[in-house]
Formats: C-alpha cells, sequence, structure tokens
C-alpha cells in the first residue's frame, strides 16, 4: 500500500476527503486519465476507516442486501469489469443468476460483492503507487490564495498531522442518521439517551445483545428499514419486528420486461403535482400496452436532474412534502429476491409496516414500551419492543451539522448549506461558497451535492457525476449537459 509521505506531493494534489465509492471512484478515474494523456493530477485519498473502496453503502452490507440495480448498471469503468470479475465468484451468485435466467448481466447480487470489486481495484492502484493514501480523519480546510492568486489548501487531522493540496473534493458520503424527537412519558428523557435505542443502525456490533426472540421497532419504512428487517431476519430473529413511518409506505420491487419511450422532454419546468399527475397518466398508458410501470419511471431517470434543477424552493419543498414519498417507493426499488422475503415475512405477521406518529415512550426493565397514534386514528396504540432501531436514513442538514470539518467550513463561508437541509450548495459539483461564487477548487461528489442533482447516490449517478468533474479539472468547462450524460442510465434505484 502507498503511504503518504510528507514532502512528496506532486504540484496538481487533489485531497479526496472519503474513501467511499464516490471519493475511490474519482481517484481511480483521475489516476487512469494520467496514465493515459499524461495528466498531472496527484489523487490523495483520506479515509479514517481501514479499507478504502467500498464506503458504507457496500462495506457495512451482510450477505442478504443485494444490489438495487442489475450487474450490468454497476459497471464503473475498472478493470477487469464488474461481470467479468464475478466469474471467479460463482457460488456467490448462484441464486442471482438463476432468478436473472442465466444472465449475469441482468442479475441483482450482493451490495457486499461490489464493495470487495471496488476494494480490490483500489489496492491495486495503493500498491502501484497510481494513488496515494493517507488514513485519518479530516477536522478543519484552511484555503490560501498567495500574491499570484493561486490558490491552495491545508488539511488538518484529528492526529495533528496537516496535509497540503491544491484541490479538494468533498466525498464524505452519508453522515448518521439524525435521532427522533421523542421523549419519555413521566420526566422528558430523550430516547436517544436510552441504551435500548440503537440510533446508527450500521455501527458495528449494533444487534450483538439483542435476543432473537425479543421484538424490535424500526422507525422508517425505506429501504433502512427493510436492509435491517432483512438483517434481523438473517440471524435468526424470530421476534415481531415493527416498521413505523409516517404514510408506512414501503418500496416496490422491480420487474423486468418492456420499454417506454422519454415523455418529459418538454415537462422541465412543470410544478411538483403537475409532474405527479403525468407519471400517473403514463403508467396508466403503459398498463394498458401492457407495460410494467417501472419503466415509465426509467424512462424519467434522465430527466430528474434538470427538472429539480429548474424548481425554486418553494416547488422543490412542495415535492419534498407532498410527493417525496410516494416518488422514493417507486424509485428505489427492491430486487425480486429481497421482496419474496419481506412478503414472507409479512404473510406470517412478522413484519407489520405502521403508518403513524411515534408520541412518546416509558421504559421499564429492559423493554420499551412505544405510544404510536395510527395515521387518521386519534387514539394511540402501545408497541411492547426490546430494542428501538433508528431507520430513517442518513443525515443532511449540513446547517445544523456537528461534525468538525462542516462546522469549520461553515464558520469559514467555504460551504454553504442549503435551505431544505438536503447537503451543501455546488454547481457541477463545484462547491458554491458563502457569498454565492462558485468554486474552480473546492469540489463535492456524492450525496453532499443533492440539493444541485436531487438523486446523487446511486452508481450509475456517481459515475457520470465524477466524469463529468473530470472532464472539467482537465478542461475548465463541461463537455455535454447533465441531461445527455444521464440519458439511458437504465433500471434501477
Amino acid at each position: 500500500m502507498s503511504e503518504y509521505v510528507p514532502g512528496t506531493l506532486k504540484p496538481q494534489t487533489i485531497a479526496i476527503v472519503g474513501a467511499g465509492i464516490s471519493g475511490t471512484l474519482l481517484a481511480l478515474r483521475l489516476s487512469a486519465r494520467n496514465q493515459t494523456n499524461g495528466s498531472n493530477f496527484a489523487p490523495l485519498l483520506i479515509e479514517g476507516e481501514p479499507r478504502v473502496g467500498p464506503g458504507l453503502a457496500y462495506g457495512a452490507a451482510d450477505e442478504v442486501h443485494l444490489l438495487n440495480v442489475p450487474v450490468s448498471r454497476m459497471e464503473v469503468g475498472f478493470t477487469p469489469s464488474f461481470e467479468t470479475w464475478l466469474g471467479a465468484h460463482v457460488l456467490d451468485t448462484a441464486a442471482a443468476t438463476a432468478e436473472s435466467g442465466g444472465d449475469l448481466s441482468a442479475a441483482f447480487v450482493g451490495r457486499k460483492l461490489f464493495g470487495q470489486y471496488v476494494y480490490e481495484c483500489a489496492q491495486r492502484a495503493l500498491r502501484r503507487a497510481e494513488v496515494n493514501r493517507v488514513r485519518g480523519r479530516v477536522t478543519q480546510i484552511d484555503k490560501t490564495v498567495n500574491a499570484q492568486h493561486e490558490v491552495s489548501y491545508s488539511l488538518s487531522m484529528s492526529d495533528g498531522r496537516s496535509l497540503r493540496a491544491d484541490k479538494v473534493v468533498l466525498a464524505t458520503g452519508n453522515d448518521a442518521p439524525k435521532a427522533p424527537a421523542l421523549f419519555e412519558d413521566s420526566d422528558g428523557r430523550s430516547l436517544q439517551d436510552s441504551a435500548l435505542f440503537i440510533p446508527d443502525p450500521w455501527q458495528r456490533g449494533a444487534f450483538n445483545d439483542l435476543d432473537v426472540d425479543e421484538p424490535v421497532l424500526l422507525i422508517g419504512t425505506g429501504l433502512t428499514a427493510i436492509d435491517i428487517a432483512l438483517k434481523l431476519h438473517m440471524r435468526g430473529h424470530k421476534g415481531q419486528i415493527w416498521a413505523v413511518s409516517r404514510r408506512g409506505l414501503l418500496p416496490k420491487a422491480h420487474k423486468q420486461g418492456g420499454d417506454w419511450p422519454g415523455f418529459l422532454e418538454a415537462a422541465t419546468q412543470t410544478s411538483p403535482i403537475r409532474l405527479l399527475q403525468r407519471f400517473r397518466q403514463e403508467a396508466r398508458r403503459a398498463g394498458e400496452a401492457g407495460i410494467p410501470w417501472q419503466r415509465v419511471m426509467d424512462a424519467a431517470r434522465p430527466y430528474v436532474a434538470q427538472i429539480w434543477s429548474g424548481w425554486s424552493t418553494r416547488q422543490r419543498r412542495q415535492f419534498l412534502r407532498h410527493v417525496r414519498p410516494h416518488w422514493d417507493i417507486h424509485r428505489h426499488r427492491l430486487a425480486p429476491r429481497i421482496q419474496s422475503v419481506l412478503t414472507s415475512l409479512h404473510d406470517r405477521g412478522q413484519f407489520v409496516a405502521l403508518a403513524g406518529r411515534l408520541v412518546s415512550y416509558s421504559r421499564k426493565g429492559e423493554h420499551l414500551t412505544v405510544k404510536v397514534r395510527p395515521r387518521h386514528k386519534a387514539a394511540c396504540m402501545e408497541i411492547k419492543v426490546a430494542r428501538v432501531v433508528n431507520c430513517t436514513g442518513p443525515r443532511s442538514d449540513y446547517g445544523q451539522s456537528g461534525d468538525p470539518l462542516f462546522v469549520n467550513l461553515r464558520e469559514q463561508g467555504l460551504i454553504q448549506p442549503d435551505l431544505l437541509g438536503l447537503g451543501i450548495e455546488t454547481s457541477d459539483a463545484r462547491v458554491i461558497d458563502g457569498r454565492g461564487q462558485v468554486s474552480d477548487s473546492l469540489f463535492a461528489l456524492g450525496p453532499l451535492t443533492r440539493p444541485s442533482w436531487w438523486e446523487i447516490t446511486a452508481v450509475p449517478e456517481i459515475s457520470v457525476q465524477v466524469s463529468r468533474l473530470i472532464d472539467f479539472l482537465h478542461d475548465r468547462a463541461a463537455s455535454s449537459s447533465p441531461v445527455e450524460d444521464f440519458f439511458d442510465l437504465g433500471a434501477g434505484i
């Protein structure tokens, strides 16, 4: 492994803060570009975790957690290809290949496999010194402009080290979920202070001391809740699993077959409510033609970023409040095998999704009794469980984040958190500072850029974003529009 040595950095050092999928993909693509056209960019990956590449999404997954897109949509330009690499893991892909009728490119394989694939690609680059790596956590970034108007950055680490870079890319991925504001009936103690509350379900050992016969309450009914229900099932959990969210909606499943033409070319200025009506209209037309509604959602995928960027803050807020819950369950879909397991758990009464609001809780011994007010009902119901698990999804309100790095960036005015709490403001991965200026040397990738792109957590979208950033670094201009680059991203998340 190639480690950072002070004083050896090249002139155009790009410090990439975070070595999950976004950061690693950028580093490896920059390295490949260096070798093909002699560019003088030196990627420096900075990550506190031991492994470079998988990140939380693919590193913390268990065998039961599957990709939400087929293998063909997970190709990111590495050698060997993901599908070729999977050829040496026949036993691990047998069930997925059987489900897809023998077509590995159309199979939904384990997320852990993709994480291992990226890890091995990264390891090769590190061994060859094509990418440098620093293990640690960045807590502060200081920007300097010299007399020649050249920009450089000093990155302070939690262990006292300091690094220098010419450009910085923030690729920190998803933050831990925000704890719900739920308090005990009697004395006002917060749920997040209880030892029976699991604030982050992806923490190592989060369920080690949970008895398999005990009931559990999951806060949320989205993909995270499904992942945790499957994780518990894989561990042999026999107790009741409750999942509660405001609407109680569960993600839908993938369905193969058919095709549907693009229909949003002239709808980029439409309102969120009219957009929802258009989707319903197209889905009805598709159904009448024998085409799954999933193809309608896929046909819209290339235009999502353009439509989102054309909305006002008021329209975006309207979408988030009224449309997003329905959008999410249709866009972020489950592999068919996952849907089968979930249906089985539901049919035998072990998994119950409930629409409602958490009102309060009380503790007695090693159990919590949570009061839930079901949707459209006045009376509360009580659910007695051994654990309450926060499955509300990653936190993204960087205007309130207590993370030292983002507190520092916010106080210096180097970033501008968006008004809706989705991330930080960017222009095609270029960070917008507190004065509204677009940077040519500070960038962001992945979930941080959601205010600009809206959907930027799946590998296909991140791959496009990385390619556009690399083009900008080399040519100082994007080579095409986002719609052109996002066109035909295909089925999936």
